[in-house]
């Protein structure tokens, strides 16, 4: 067993008071998690679906940044926990986004 499989992952949080983030499938993510994700590029329905590593470990605006898109992956609260799905409110019109783990 390697030293990597004998530390645990370390989790990923977002918001003040480090709520713990949940893919669509409501799984934990954490740092090192390849995800895949819907993110909303522009209005009018503009959507790309990006592949991305989980590169830290708080995310203080419940967003997570998409490298090489003009896209994030925003978050929103229920219960009380960041959820991977959300609706983008920057643009004209809504779109969900959301993330789920691959790997």
């Amino acid at each position: 067993m390697t030293q990597e499989t004998v530390q645990a992952r370390e989790p990923l949080t977002g918001g003040k008071d480090r709520f713990p983030m949940l893919d669509r499938n409501d799984r934990q993510l954490h740092v090192g998690d390849r995800i895949r994700a819907q993110v909303v590029t522009g209005p009018y329905g503009q959507t790309a679906i990006v592949e991305t590593t989980v590169t830290r470990a708080h995310e203080p605006y419940g967003q997570i940044q998409v490298a090489n898109t003009q896209g994030i992956i925003a978050f929103h609260y229920r219960n009380g926990v960041l959820m991977g799905r959300s609706v983008h409110k920057d643009y004209d019109h809504g779109h969900e986004t959301w993330v789920e783990i691959i790997s």
